[in-house]
């Protein structure tokens, strides 16, 4: 399902989403491994309905849609673009953890900073819109000065300068 989402540009936060269906302004939108329910507007079902929905077509429509998309389909798969698939995901999930670990960070230093409005909310924001500019434009340096001065994340323990650096 996260899969699909993420051709329309929709990336769930810890399971939820802003619902492509209804003008959402807060993640109403549920994301389960195989299907989606918006408490707001009520819509639901599997990744078939979603890619109906999304496109305007029919099922079979979406699916032979899906299928293309994500390398499936009765004969032989090409292994190469599999493989760069397969690839691809577990970049954005290594991204999606060093995230994760950098805005503990993040958050811990400008917890320590009293709370108010520093350069850690820029870091924040820049984080949170764009995690792989994030890193390229220098987000280890920060992560590591934010250390430093505040020690680790939340909760004290955490070093994501290997992490990081385990990714290039």
């Amino acid at each position: 399902m996260e899969d699909v989402l993420a051709d329309y540009s929709i990336v769930p936060q810890r399971g939820w989403a802003i619902c492509p269906f209804h003008a959402d302004r807060h993640p109403s939108l549920k994301v389960y491994k195989d299907s989606f329910y918006c408490y707001a507007c009520g819509s639901g079902g599997d990744v078939i309905t979603f890619v109906r929905r999304m496109e305007d077509v029919s099922n079979a429509q979406a699916a032979a849609l899906i299928m293309a998309r994500h390398g499936l389909g009765y004969g032989p798969v090409d292994s190469a673009a599999r493989r760069r698939q397969q690839e691809q995901r577990q970049r954005q999930r290594q991204l999606d953890a060093q995230a994760l670990a950098a805005r503990d960070v993040l958050c811990h230093a400008r917890r320590c900073d009293g709370g108010r409005v520093s350069e850690w909310d820029y870091w924040l924001d820049y984080l949170e819109d764009d995690p792989e500019g994030f890193f390229a434009q220098g987000g280890k340096e920060v992560i590591a000065r934010a250390q430093r001065v505040y020690g680790g994340g939340a909760d004290g323990s955490g070093d994501i300068r290997r992490d990081a650096d385990d990714r290039g």
